[in-house]
This record gives structure tokens, C-alpha cells and sequence, in this order.
């Protein structure tokens, strides 16, 4: 293509702009995606608009349009890659600073964008350049320049410098050497390999992946909370038209003698006619989904409600041009009813999604929930680990077994309805009332509860589990955790951080409070144990560090550990007993750690475990719920015996298998079942429990309430072409099949209220 001239470039704008208006007035309408657009909400555009890019870029962002161009990107460009190539140019050019910076601002060199800027000032203030960087010793000059006095401010800066300085030399220095000594192609690859290992590149990007998932799934939670306002504003509309229509249906059927002459019967049959007219234009949305559903030949409740108004409609229509019947007034409250419950339920579905998509986008790295096969002895059981929630969005679109099971049997709905309409008046020679008969089978077909049976209770249910940090995965989870009866707690659900707190220590002997942390500290963490994250705090409060370990053997009360050539023993006081190492007179800390080298007792650390007051109710609603805890714990302290005497722990009910089946069963490399039961955004067992019986209680409920919603819908069938075949129109006023329908609703919010009641 040709460069472009001013003209062309305000032609361009003009179109951008064009184009944005006409797309933000289709995305508000709520049809605004062309066929074919990608599922995303993106708006593609062809790919030769690359040139006019920023112009199209800026006016559709400032209309909140999302849009993809399709264009080339340079590979070089990419952060690993501007990584590499300048960690390469920096160690075979002399360290120039641009290279250096190339390299360090990328984002993957394992400093901050704060770090950086700290350091580059540093070297543009002094002309640091060359092999200065690789120097054994530390920078010392003024980080202000010259004539400062150096403040203890400044040189906790200058510590600062060197300490980041130091950092980048330890990375560098082995890639310098590697690439010096390796003159094949092969063998320099393979040093730049391990420089991109070592460098932490691997770990960067799954982290960036990670959160590019999680923006996914904050997308996801903006795409369902699109709107919602402008929803529940609909349904409160539609609800309250309801109530008047319901209240002409009750001056209508003679109930009450006193109110029939308030309003002549053609008065009532227009105002009913308007508010109904109303009602079918909030519930466009309703009845669009139920046309698409049954042009792709998978017809549901909605085809059911849009059959329901389009025949009352038309019947009130007639009316006005025909005599009036015994009933003046058609089925418009209960087709009223039927739309706004359906409005509900669509309400209650977009919310319980989007409450769950925000919650589990709120943290970086989530705990995810799933049932795990032949954990148990060929038995499943339910497991809470660190995770991606890989799949989350794609569950929580699926559809609901409780609605597949009504999908099944609206075609037979829909073919009786038309069938029995037939039989009842053509047959019965009164082809008058066809519309009328066609109205009341399919308002009362469609039902009020098919849209809540199970939007409601998860509606209900996610709002108090997302104060607690869990979001249910959608209808696959739900179903995930059918039939599985046990669930593995780890040391961090029964003692949360936070509930493991350093009473005091001590040391023995010659060895400094700093390596005798670091020897504890690094034995406990090769362990897997929850004491971990105390020891981690203690190591970076010592100023201290992890050693490796090389060999590591676990016991009921304490562990054996090799490292650097010593034998280094952790347990408690059993334990230190066992292995013929006494305590010094005096001492009888029960809830301690004690460390030994060489079998020479060097320190030890007083805990105190603080049980927290939400542990015991969640194991206590886990029993009788039918899910029996197991625990697979590491902390040599945490025995049946200790737990026994620390709190009121349900010792009787819960399961505790032998050390080594623990674990194995508390292993980080287990594998999980494939389908996300929930995710979890906080620690502890509460949110554990509270997911795994809300998804029991609310899969209990879609069944009870799909049983319910679909009995009343071949109930209210059969009964309506009963009393249409023997022409009691008297009884078949709109009155007492709104009442009908009212009734059956009654079981479905109770057992939506049910859900949450435990």
C-alpha cells in the first residue's frame, strides 16, 4: 500500500469513529457481535488496517470497544528473547550500559523495575562500565556524587546498590565464563540454556501466563456483570406489572363480588392488553434466546415462554375484535408470571456467575478443589492444592443438569401442547378457542421454576461462599463431586499461618542462633511440614539461609536429615529421647522443636499452636455431612494424641492414616481429576468445607427443584387440556392458573432457601 496523506488519515479517523459509535450502539442493544466474531467479545478487523492501527486503536478504546488487529509483531521483541540477546551482547561487548540495561529492564532478570532504576542511576552518576561489574569487590562510591557526606541514609543506599550489583554478577559471571570457555555453537547453547534456567526465565513465564489467565477470568466476571443493573432493574419492572395483572385477574374471576364493578370488562381487557404488551417488551431478551433455541432445533424453557406470549397475545389481540367470553380477561398474569420468572433466573445466573468469576480471579495463585481418583484405596476423595484454574471459564458456560433434564422434555411439552389444542377444540368444535386453549398449555408447560431450579440456589448460596473466598465451578463441579465421601486435610487446614506462633528458643553449645535456624529451618522445609512457613519467617528474621539437604528420612515425631556431611535430627522431646538425646535438666516444653547435629542437641524452638475457632465447627458439619476428614498431615507434632489434648477436635471421626501413607497422599506431585470442583482465595479449612458441602446442598437442590419444575409441567399439561376439553372456562380463568402456578413455585424457593441453611 501507498503512504498515506493527511486526507487519508482523517478519512480514516472518520471511519474509526463512525464504526465505534455504530458498534458501542449495537454492544449496549446487546447484539452488537457479527457473525462469526471471535467468543471473546473482540471485535476482528480485517487485516490490511494494520496502517491506520493507532487512529483505530485509540478512538475504539476511548468507546470501550475491544478490538483485535491482525498484524505482524517482531519475535525479537518479545521480553525472553531481549533477555537473552542482551545478557549475550552484555558479557561478550564489554558490559556497555545499554546492553546491560537491555538486558535488565526486560522484566526477567530477577530485579524490580524500582531495583533497576536505583542501580542505572548509580552507574550513569560514576561511568560504571566494563569488567567493573564482575569485581569481587563492592562499589563504594557516594551514591549523590562527590563532596556528599556519606549519610547513614546514603550508604544504606550504597548497601542497597551492591546488594542488587551483586545479584546481576552472580548470574552473569557464570555465562561470562561458560561462553569464554565453550567455543562450539552446541555448548554455548546449551550455557545459555542454563542462564535461562537458572535465571528464573521457566518460572517468569508461567507466571505471566498465570496472569493472563486471571485477567481472563476478571474479563469474564466484567462480561457477566455488562448489564446486570440494567437487568435486575427489568425484573423489578416486570415484577411489578405482574402484580397488577394479577390483580385485574382477581377482579376478573368473581372472587370477590364486592370489586367486579370497579372496572368495566373492556376497560380491564385494554389496561390488561397494555401492561401485558409491557411485560413481552422487557422480556425481549427471554424470548430472543428461546427463538435461537429452537432454530437450532434445542428447544427449552424459554421456547416455552416465547410460545406462551406470542399465543396470549394474540388471543388478547382477538378479544378486542370478538365478544367477550365467560373470562373477559386472557392469560395475561400468569404468562406475566412465567416472563418475570424467567427474568429472574436469567438474573440469578448472570450473578452467581459473575460473583464467581471475581472471586477467582481475585488472587494471583488460588487453591483449586478437586476429587482425586484411587486415593484411597480405589476410592476418591476430595483434595485442595495450588493451582491454575485451568478451564474455569469453559465450566462455568456449561449447562446445568437440571436444565438439560427440562431440555429433554420440552419437545414433548411442545408437541402435546400443539396436540391437545387440537383435540380440545377443533375437536370439540370450537376452533374460536384455539388461542386460548394454545395459551394456557404452554404458560402452564412453561412453569415459574424451571429458570430457578438451580440459578437460585446458586445465586443464594455464592453470595455467602464468596464472603469466604470460594467460587463453585460452575454445573462440571457441581457434578465432579458426586459420590465421593472423603476429603484430605493438610497441616495448613488444621493450623493456618497466622496459628503457629515462636513462644521463645534457645541455643546449646557453640553453634550461632544463625546456623542452627538454618540447619532446622532447611530440614523442616525438605520435609514438606506446615511449620515451614513459621521456620521461613524465622530464616529471614536470622538473616539466614537454607542449606541443601541430601537426604532426608520422616518419622512419626521428628525427621533425620544429611547435609553438608552432619547428621542433623528434628523432632520433639519423644523423639530427641528415642534417638538417646538428652534434654538439659529443667526442660519440658511439650509443643517444641529440637534440633540436633551429630547427635549433639544445639537448639531449641518453643511453639505455641493457637487452634483457631472455625476449625472444629467445619470438621463437625464435614462428619455430618457425610464427608469424613482425613488427615494427611507432616507436622511431627500434629498426632491424635497431641491433637486430642490441644482442642476439641472430633478425634473419634476423623481418619488418620500411617506417616508414609501420608505422604505419599500430601505429595506435590500427586495427580488430580481433570474437572475444577471450586476455587479457593483463602487459607484454612472453612473455605475447604464450606465448598464441598454448598456443592452437595445445591446439587441436592437442582435435583429436588428439576423434579418439582418438571411434574408441574406435566401436571399443569394434563389438567389444563382436561378442563379445556370439558370447557370449563369458569375454571380455567387466568386467576386460578396463575394461582397453579404460584403453588408449584412454593417447593422450589424452599429448597433454595434450604441450601443455605446449615
Amino acid at each position: 500500500m501507498r503512504g498515506t496523506t493527511a486526507g487519508s488519515r482523517w478519512r480514516c479517523g472518520s471511519a474509526a469513529r463512525y464504526t465505534a459509535r455504530w458498534s458501542g450502539r449495537r454492544r449496549r442493544s446487546g447484539s452488537w457481535w457479527p457473525p462469526g466474531s471471535a467468543a471473546g467479545g473482540t471485535l476482528p478487523l480485517p487485516p490490511g488496517t494494520w496502517i491506520y492501527g493507532p487512529v483505530i486503536e485509540s478512538v475504539f478504546q476511548r468507546d470501550g470497544i475491544p478490538a483485535y488487529i491482525s498484524r505482524r509483531s517482531d519475535i525479537l521483541a518479545k521480553p525472553p528473547l531481549t533477555m537473552l540477546l542482551g545478557a549475550v551482547d552484555a558479557v561478550t561487548g564489554g558490559f556497555r550500559r545499554e546492553d546491560m540495561f537491555r538486558y535488565l529492564k526486560t522484566g526477567m532478570a530477577g530485579i524490580t523495575a524500582e531495583e533497576c532504576d536505583l542501580l542505572e542511576n548509580y552507574v550513569i552518576l560514576w561511568s560504571i562500565r566494563g569488567n567493573m561489574w564482575l569485581r569481587d569487590t563492592e562499589w563504594t562510591a557516594n551514591p549523590d556524587g562527590y563532596g556528599q557526606e556519606m549519610t547513614p541514609e546514603r550508604q544504606q543506599r550504597l548497601v542497597e546498590i551492591n546488594r542488587i550489583r551483586q545479584k546481576v554478577r552472580s548470574t552473569l559471571l557464570p555465562l561470562s565464563d561458560g561462553l569464554k570457555d565453550r567455543p562450539k555453537a552446541r555448548d554455548k547453547a546449551e550455557m545459555l540454556y542454563i542462564f535461562a534456567e537458572e535465571s528464573g526465565v521457566p518460572q517468569r513465564l508461567k507466571e505471566t501466563a498465570e496472569e493472563l489467565l486471571r485477567q481472563g477470568q476478571a474479563q469474564l466476571a466484567e462480561e457477566y456483570g455488562l448489564g446486570l443493573q440494567a437487568l435486575k432493574g427489568k425484573c423489578t419492572a416486570a415484577g411489578v406489572l405482574s402484580a397488577v395483572l394479577l390483580l385485574f385477574a382477581l377482579l376478573d374471576s368473581g372472587v370477590l363480588p364486592v370489586l367486579d364493578s370497579l372496572l368495566p370488562a373492556n376497560i380491564l381487557l385494554l389496561g390488561s392488553l397494555a401492561l401485558f404488551a409491557g411485560c413481552v417488551l422487557l422480556s425481549l431478551d427471554v424470548l430472543k434466546e428461546g427463538l435461537v433455541q429452537l432454530t437450532n432445533l434445542a428447544p427449552n424453557g424459554d421456547t416455552l415462554a416465547l410460545f406462551a406470549a406470542l399465543f396470549t397475545l394474540v388471543d388478547g389481540v382477538t378479544m378486542v375484535f370478538t365478544p367477550l367470553r365467560e373470562s373477559a380477561i386472557p392469560f395475561f398474569s400468569p404468562c406475566a408470571l412465567v416472563l418475570t420468572f424467567h427474568l429472574l433466573g436469567r438474573y440469578c445466573d448472570r450473578s452467581a456467575k459473575f460473583q464467581a468469576c471475581r472471586v477467582a480471579a481475585s488472587v494471583s495463585q488460588p487453591y483449586l478443589v478437586t476429587q482425586d481418583p484411587n486415593v484411597l484405596g480405589g476410592r476418591t476423595a476430595f483434595r485442595k492444592w495450588l493451582g491454575v484454574p485451568k478451564g474455569f471459564g469453559s465450566q462455568i458456560r456449561t449447562t446445568s443438569q437440571a436444565e438439560a433434564r427440562f431440555r429433554r422434555l420440552t419437545p414433548v411439552l411442545l408437541v402435546a401442547c400443539f396436540c391437545l389444542s387440537l383435540v380440545t377444540t377443533v375437536a370439540h368444535h370450537q376452533p374460536n378457542l384455539v388461542f386460548w386453549s394454545l395459551s394456557a398449555l404452554f404458560t402452564a408447560a412453561a412453569t415459574l421454576g424451571v429458570s430457578l431450579a438451580l440459578n437460585l440456589p446458586l445465586r443464594m448460596l455464592g453470595g455467602k461462599l464468596a464472603k469466604l473466598g470460594v467460587a463453585l465451578a460452575g454445573w462440571p463441579g457441581l457434578l465432579a463431586g458426586k459420590g465421593c465421601k472423603a476429603a484430605l486435610l493438610l497441616d495448613q487446614d488444621i493450623y493456618p499461618p497466622g496459628t503457629v506462633a515462636l513462644a521463645g528458643s534457645r541455643v546449646f553449645g557453640s553453634l550461632s542462633m544463625e546456623r542452627t535456624v538454618a540447619f532446622t529451618a532447611s530440614v523442616i522445609r525438605a520435609s514438606g511440614s506446615g511449620l515451614t512457613y513459621l521456620f521461613d519467617k524465622l530464616v529471614r528474621a536470622e538473616g539466614s539461609g537454607y542449606l541443601p539437604i541430601e537426604k532426608i528420612v520422616m518419622q512419626e515425631t521428628g525427621l533425620l536429615g544429611q547435609c553438608q556431611g552432619q547428621q542433623i535430627l528434628v523432632g520433639n522431646s519423644d523423639f530427641m529421647s528415642r534417638q538417646g538425646i538428652a534434654l538439659p535438666p529443667g526442660i519440658r516444653a511439650k509443643d517444641a522443636v529440637f534440633c540436633a547435629v551429630d547427635r549433639e542437641l544445639v537448639g531449641m524452638f518453643v511453639l505455641k499452636y493457637t487452634l483457631h475457632p472455625a476449625i472444629t465447627p467445619a470438621l463437625q458439619s464435614m462428619v455430618l455431612h457425610r464427608i469424613a476428614p482425613v488427615m494427611v498431615t507432616r507436622d511431627f507434632n500434629l498426632n491424635p494424641h497431641r491433637l486430642r489434648l490441644w482442642g476439641r477436635l472430633p478425634m473419634d471421626q476423623l481418619t488418620f492414616p500411617d506417616l508414609q501413607r501420608r505422604v505419599t497422599l500430601s505429595g506435590p506431585n500427586q495427580p488430580h481429576g481433570p474437572v475444577i470442583l471450586a476455587v479457593l482465595c483463602r487459607e484454612g479449612i472453612a473455605p475447604f468445607s464450606q465448598a464441598l458441602i454448598g456443592a452437595k446442598r445445591i446439587r441436592r437442590a437442582a435435583a429436588f427443584s428439576s423434579f418439582f419444575v418438571n411434574f408441574s409441567a406435566c401436571v399443569g399439561v394434563v389438567l389444563t387440556a382436561s378442563l379445556s376439553s370439558a370447557g370449563a372456562l369458569g375454571a380455567m380463568c387466568a386467576w386460578h392458573l396463575s394461582l397453579f402456578l404460584l403453588l408449584w413455585l412454593v417447593p422450589v424457593l424452599l429448597i433454595s432457601l434450604w441450601t443455605t441453611q446449615y
